[in-house]
């Protein structure tokens, strides 16, 4: 009798991928966010220019546990393009293009990667996050 080879069988191993992604414990809310905020943070520090315009940066997530996903994105402040940026946090549905956003910190290049950095103000982000939430479902 032949012995089947799991290690070879490539059918079999994808199939135990998706297994371990079913077993993975889901994440909450806040580590979501602060994983989107570290990522975009990285991502920040060389697609941000010091000064002048440049195209928005963003990490999107979804909201657990809901239709809706969530947007952190760094932008150049309209009014100051020269030297401010904006770090805005965004709410929409799944299914619409509408989106609700909030400024949450203005600041040269180093103080938003600094802000997206800091761990300590995610308690204001989800109350924030709640409140656009409850914007899109009215």
């Amino acid at each position: 009798m032949n012995k089947i080879n799991n290690l070879n069988n490539p059918y079999l191993a994808q199939s135990n991928k998706i297994d371990a992604q079913k077993t993975q414990k889901p994440q909450t809310l806040e580590e979501v966010c602060i994983d989107s905020m570290q990522k975009l943070a990285k991502r920040a520090e060389y697609e941000v220019p010091q000064n002048g315009k440049f195209y928005n940066v963003y990490e999107e997530f979804e909201i657990p546990d809901s239709r809706l996903e969530g947007q952190f994105s760094v932008i150049f402040d309209a009014l100051n393009p020269k030297d401010l940026r904006a770090v805005y946090l965004g709410v929409s549905s799944k299914y619409s293009d509408e989106m609700h956003s909030y400024c949450e910190f203005e600041g040269n290049k180093q103080e938003v990667i600094e802000y997206l950095k800091d761990t300590s103000n995610i308690e204001e982000l989800l109350k924030d996050i709640k409140r656009l939430s409850c914007s899109i479902d009215d």
